[in-house]
């Protein structure tokens, strides 16, 4: 069974500011799943990665297709950054920590205990894929009602 999962993230009017990350799941059947969330104070990328592990909560399927815009979230599975990142320890090829590890940890297991494959693909935003723009638009009006605190988030930044 293939599930496909589209997702996005939004921070607005700012970045960091308000966010909100929405995902769609279509499951092999037809059945469609949609979720969206706000934060009070976040990034767009912890929204990206924060979509995703929303979506993983929802499955417990053979092989996810996840369809995003984020060159960040695509680019660390495809490229094998977080590959890379989880043998060094969360430590970047420059010596630096990498951002947004406890995201990237949470997903990381959240996928290994959840899924048997997955594969990233990633679409042009705004480019017309009616699910993308879906979740653009829900995750846009997440950020613009902010329900909940991404502790993550305010706990790197020493509040």
């Amino acid at each position: 069974m293939t599930t496909n999962i589209w997702l996005d993230g939004s921070c607005a009017p700012t970045n960091p500011g308000q966010g909100g990350c929405a995902w769609l799941i279509i499951l092999e059947g037809g059945a469609i799943r949609r979720g969206q969330v706000g934060y009070r104070l976040t990034t767009n990328n912890r929204m990206e990665i924060m979509a995703a592990i929303h979506a993983v909560r929802y499955c417990r399927e053979d092989s996810v297709v996840f369809h995003t815009d984020s060159q960040y979230l695509s680019n660390a599975f495809n490229k094998g950054w977080l590959a890379k990142w989880l043998q060094r320890g969360g430590i970047r090829a420059d010596g630096h920590a990498v951002l947004n590890w406890d995201l990237w940890m949470a997903l990381w297991e959240m996928m290994n205990n959840r899924l048997n494959t997955w594969e990233w693909v990633w679409v042009r935003g705004h480019s017309g894929s009616p699910a993308n723009e879906d979740c653009d638009l829900r995750a846009r009006g997440a950020a613009e009602r902010p329900t909940k605190e991404d502790k993550g988030y305010v706990k790197s930044q020493g509040s």
